[in-house]
């Protein structure tokens, strides 16, 4: 099994193919995170969240070919938001 496509806060663009997972690097607190995409046809995203003593980044699955931008919002302070573009490939 491949493993994700870790993405970091630094960065504005994803390339990935269909099947492939995608994890939104954004630090502490990945619980405190939102996540939304503008096009569910071609990823479907999970927010963070913590179970037990595990933390789990937000992330996303590549389900079609086709673009995408995911919008990521730290609830807590709405003041933090990262926007990524994100390209599926076969």
């Amino acid at each position: 099994m491949i493993g994700p496509i870790v993405v970091e806060p630094d960065q504005t663009e994803v390339e990935a193919t269909v099947g492939r997972m995608i994890d939104f690097n954004v630090g502490d607190n990945p619980e405190n995170w939102s996540i939304e995409t503008d096009n569910p046809e071609v990823l479907s995203v999970t927010p963070g969240k913590k179970e037990g003593d595990a933390y789990f980044n937000p992330g996303a699955e590549a389900l079609a070919v086709g673009t995408a931008t995911v919008t990521l919002t730290d609830t807590k302070s709405n003041l933090d938001a990262m926007e990524y573009t994100v390209t599926v490939t076969e």
